[in-house]
């Protein structure tokens, strides 16, 4: 039976997990149009967006990025929900100033 520390910490993972995986498909949303426009054969358009969402969920869900991000937060005593407002804000804010072909 495990331990309460360890179900504890599992939670504690499992909620920057959630967050990598939110900002993950965010970026697959807007990355998977730019590449689909680099061919009109629609077969290449579908491997190459399956390729870009494969490559991007190893990245943010396979590495050890969570728990990586939950020590900084812990260390800096930030709270999960200002990583949400703070990636919404640079998605639909900054985003778009430094790539405006992406969002137009």
């Amino acid at each position: 039976m495990p331990s309460v520390r360890n179900q504890t910490m599992e939670w504690s993972n499992k909620r920057f997990e959630e967050f990598t995986i939110f900002i993950a498909f965010t970026l697959i949303f807007r990355l998977v149009p730019i590449f689909e426009g680099f061919t009109d054969n629609f077969l290449l358009q579908v491997i190459i967006s399956l390729i870009i969402i494969s490559l991007i969920q190893i990245l943010f869900t396979k590495s050890k990025l969570s728990i990586r991000l939950r020590n900084i937060c812990e260390r800096l005593k930030i709270k999960i929900a200002y990583l949400y407002i703070v990636y919404i804000l640079f998605y639909f804010i900054v985003l778009p100033i430094i790539f405006p072909s992406i969002y137009a």
